[in-house]
This record gives structure tokens, C-alpha cells and sequence, in this order.
């Protein structure tokens, strides 16, 4: 009987289907065991905020590195209050910053005042000194003692085209509202200089003014300002009364009396006017000072110190670019026992003499004199009879040469005298008409003009003596010191001519003239 096996071999089958089986649940755990540990990593990691292992611990600091400390950082929720996981802030990242709205713009012509819109982009530079100023809401050419001068340097915005005047002359509208030459006509010899110079550029929409310093220097008071760029300015003495300002060509800017009370210093564009205007102690010419904030710009007024005390005034730019404006102070000269009652020890004297070189100025009849040597031959006497008391003297010529009215004006801003003191002799078609004539143009060179007429009248020279306003003379419109225009006789006239070469007449209209030059400075003295 045969065996059966078959049994067996379904034993087997079973045990290795059992062994396999086991196997693949040994790796089915390895993995989950894996997976879990994987999950069990993560969730250890991703802790919640507001836990003892949180980036921005209970107390709000932020770790400082392994040494435990940390540095407060101010929170704005309560303690208790946790932060989602997914606004939590990593350390290094910070909170953007604050920001605030820029400035507005401001206009680039501003509301009230004398602005006038020219646009923008296009800008005016003063290339030369003490340039004479207009109205820019007028086109005609006339000179008026409120008229301002700015220093060499001053920019502005400007028109593209030129402003056409009467006949050809032609300006430069700046949105300040001063209008100026183009070019001005300066002789001899004759030509056409440039007054400004006009670009392309941007100018910052403000300016800024800063005091600096107030000082006593010599005969002047130097005022010294910062300023954020060389924008212009109005300077205005006030109040004062003038006979027909608005006149047109019968304009007429003779005075009474001289009424000022303060200076004006208008500072276009200013936004900010920063620091005091320290008055010196013992200041002879100011009292105090003011700051005015005007609708588009800022006023300084210096009050002074009397009515009527305020002698010349002159505006440049220093080395370090600060604004400067140089005030004339009174003269101090005292009595002395001599012919003329005073001593001009330490008064400073320009004498403007007429003409020279190539211009002889005007000639008598013959043409055997001519007013350049005439002039010079006075110049000479009256310096004889000033330095005799003391004073010291300057001539702007002392040969007979050129001397363009530009050099004379720098001659004048230069030496910066006490007066100015020009000498002419005039000429008419008429030679019937002679006599003697003084003319100023400013306010405060009015007492100057009127002693030296009364005191060559009262000399009984001329047969005839005038002395009145005038806006001829270039010189005579020049703001640093009082100056005067004397026509010393008519070369045209036979009689004026005989007391022009007549050495001992000559010295009689020196003397006179000295003698109204002592009346002045003693009446500021007083």
C-alpha cells in the first residue's frame, strides 16, 4: 500500500506563505514607524506662538544669540495673545518703516507781492555789479530812487523773450518782478555791455534765510546773512515823500525832508527766516530789528536808530557766498577853532572828476579849453582846502584819461567813502545862460546838495544859483554814500568861463564848496 504525500506539501506551502506574509507586515511597520517619526519631527518644530519655545518669547524679547540675553522690544497686544504660526515674524525680519507724505510743491511763481510768471526752466544770472533794476509791470526806462540794485551773482527765472522798451533798448523780465538791462550802454567809449547772462537750469522752489552776524566795521554796519541760494531782493527805506513819483518822464523825486524811519529787506521767495538780528551795542545808525512773515516771502526792518539818520547802503556777496548789506554810518567830525568851524580828521571824501582822455566833455567857443582840464583844475583846489582839515581824499583820476562810468562806479563801491563829491562844468546852446547848479538824486544825498548850494550862493560867485533833483548823472544814482552833481559854470558862457581859469575864483568855489561839505557833517552830528 503506497503512501500519500500531498498533505505535506500543503504544509510547506502554508509555512512559507506564512513566513512571507510576516515580512511584508515587518516593512509595512518600518514605514509607518518612519512616517510617524517624520510627523512626530515636524509637529515638535512648528510649535504654536505664546509656548516657552515661541520665536517672540511670554515677555515680548527678541533672542540675542546663545547666551541667553535679550532686549526688550515694546509689543502692542496682551501677553496672553498668541500669533498664528503663519505671521510669525523670523528674527531678522523687521516692520517696514513709517512713512510720511512729501512736502508740497510750492508754486513756482508765488501769490501777491511784485511776482510776475515767466514759467520755469529758464534762468536770469547778474553778471555785473550794482545793476540798476525796473519795474517789471512798466516798460518804460525810467530811473527812480526806489528802484533796487542787486549784487552780482543774483539768479532768478527769467522770460524767454526779451522785453522791448522804449527806442531799442531791451531787458530781462525776472519773476521777482525786477526787469533789467540786457545790455547796458556804458561810454567812453561807446558800447553795449551785457548785464546779465541767461541759461537753461533749475532753481530750488524756496529759499531759506539764516542770520549770521551784525557788525560795527569801521564807518559801516555789515549785516551778514545765509541764504540757501542768490535769489533777488527789494530794499526799501520808508517812509518818505517825494514831490511827483508818479510822473512818468515829469517824474520828480525831490524832497522836503528826509522822513525814513526803518529799512526794508524784502527777501524774495523765503520760506524760513531762522536765528536774531543782533543789533551791536552802541550802534550808531540802528535800534532794533523785526522779522516780518508776508504772504509769499519774509521782511527784515531795521529800525533806525533816528528820523531821517540813514546815509548809503550797499548789497555784495562775500567770499562764502553769504549775503552782505553794508550801511553807511554818520560821519563823526567835531568843531574846531579854524576858518571852517570843524575837523575832518578820519571823514573819507571821493571826488568824482568829470570826463578825461578821449572825452573832453565840453569845450568854449575857441576850443581853447575843455572841461576835463577845467574839472581837474577845481579837483585840485577843493582837495587842498579838505585835506587842510583833515580829511583824507580820493580822486577816481588823477591824469587825463578814459574812465567809463562802470570804472567809476566801481571806483566808488570800492572805496566805499563818506561822500562823493562829482565836479563838471556845463555848456548851452544859449550863451546867455551861466550860473551854478547842484543836483542829487537818493533822499539822503539832499542836505549834502542844498549846504554846498547855499554856501556858493552866499560866496556871490555866479550870477545865478539852482540846486534841484535830478536823474541825468550816473553817478548820482549810486546807493553807497550820498553823492552830488556840481556844474561849476557854463564853459559856453563868457563870464563863467573867466572865473573857470581865474586861479583866485577858483579857489573862492573850493572854499565854498568845502565849507557846505563841514555844514553837512556837522548837521549829522547833531
Amino acid at each position: 500500500m503506497t503512501t500519500e504525500r500531498r498533505p505535506r506539501r500543503r504544509q510547506t506551502s502554508a509555512a512559507l506563505l506564512s513566513n512571507q506574509t510576516l515580512l511584508i507586515l515587518v516593512c509595512v511597520l518600518s514605514v509607518v514607524l518612519v512616517a510617524l517619526l517624520f510627523v512626530s519631527g515636524s509637529l515638535h518644530n512648528d510649535v504654536p506662538a505664546g509656548t516657552g519655545d515661541s520665536i517672540l518669547g511670554s515677555t515680548g524679547s527678541v533672542p540675542t544669540g546663545d547666551t541667553g540675553t535679550s532686549e526688550s522690544v515694546t509689543t502692542t497686544g496682551p501677553e496672553e495673545t498668541t500669533i498664528p504660526p503663519e505671521t510669525s515674524l523670523p528674527p531678522e525680519t523687521t516692520a517696514p518703516p513709517e512713512t510720511t507724505a512729501p512736502a508740497p510743491t510750492l508754486p513756482v511763481t508765488p501769490q501777491g507781492g511784485n511776482y510776475i510768471n515767466v514759467g520755469s526752466g529758464y534762468i536770469a544770472e547778474v553778471i555785473q555789479n550794482n545793476v540798476e533794476t525796473f519795474d517789471g509791470k512798466t516798460s518804460d526806462d525810467y530811473s527812480h530812487p526806489t528802484n533796487n540794485y542787486l549784487p552780482k551773482g543774483t539768479v532768478d527765472y527769467c522770460d524767454r523773450d526779451i522785453v522791448y522798451g522804449s527806442g531799442k533798448l531791451t531787458y530781462v523780465q525776472m519773476r521777482s518782478g525786477h526787469r533789467i538791462y540786457e545790455k547796458k550802454k556804458i561810454y567812453p567809449p561807446v558800447e553795449n555791455v551785457p548785464e546779465v547772462e541767461r541759461y537753461e537750469g533749475k532753481l530750488p522752489d524756496h529759499n531759506e534765510i539764516g542770520a549770521a552776524s551784525m557788525q560795527t566795521v569801521g564807518h559801516h554796519t555789515v549785516l551778514t546773512l545765509n541764504t540757501m541760494w542768490k535769489a533777488p531782493f527789494y530794499f526799501d527805506i520808508a517812509p518818505q515823500k517825494y514831490a511827483n513819483p508818479d510822473g512818468g518822464s515829469a517824474r520828480n523825486y525831490a524832497i522836503t525832508s528826509l522822513t525814513v524811519k526803518y529799512v526794508d529787506i524784502t527777501f524774495c521767495y523765503a520760506t524760513e527766516f531762522t536765528g536774531n538780528v543782533t543789533i551791536p551795542a552802541g550802534n550808531p545808525l540802528f535800534k532794533s530789528a523785526e522779522i516780518i512773515k508776508n504772504e509769499a516771502d519774509y521782511t527784515l526792518r531795521l529800525h533806525l536808530r533816528k528820523t531821517g539818520g540813514f546815509y548809503g547802503w550797499h548789497a555784495y556777496y562775500n567770499a562764502q557766498d553769504q549775503l552782505c548789506f553794508q550801511f553807511l554810518n554818520p560821519t563823526k567830525v567835531v568843531t574846531a577853532d579854524n576858518a571852517y568851524g570843524a575837523d575832518l580828521t578820519g571823514a573819507v571824501i571821493l571826488l568824482d572828476v568829470g570826463h578825461g582822455g578821449d572825452d573832453g566833455g565840453a569845450e568854449d567857443s575857441s576850443k581853447q579849453w575843455d572841461e576835463s582840464a577845467l574839472n581837474m583844475m577845481l579837483a585840485r583846489a577843493l582837495e587842498t582846502e579838505l585835506k587842510s582839515l583833515g580829511a583824507t581824499v580820493i580822486f577816481n583820476r588823477t591824469e587825463d584819461v578814459n574812465l567809463n562810468i562802470n570804472k567809476r562806479q566801481e571806483n566808488l563801491t570800492n572805496t566805499s567813502p563818506d561822500l562823493c563829491i562829482a565836479i563838471h562844468q556845463n555848456s548851452y546852446s544859449d550863451e546867455k545862460v551861466g550860473g551854478f547848479d547842484t543836483m542829487y538824486y537818493t533822499p539822503y544825498s539832499k542836505v549834502l546838495a542844498e549846504q554846498i548850494a547855499v554856501r556858493t550862493k552866499d560866496a556871490g560867485i555866479y550870477t545865478k544859483s539852482r540846486f534841484h533833483w535830478s536823474v541825468n548823472y550816473f553817478m548820482c544814482r549810486q546807493t553807497v554814500c550820498p553823492v552830488v552833481l556840481t556844474e561849476n559854470g557854463y564853459i559856453s558862457n563868457a563870464d563863467d568861463l573867466a572865473g573857470m581859469i581865474d586861479p583866485v575864483t577858483v579857489a573862492a568855489k573850493a572854499k565854498a564848496i568845502t565849507q557846505g561839505t563841514v555844514d553837512y557833517f556837522l548837521s549829522i552830528n547833531k
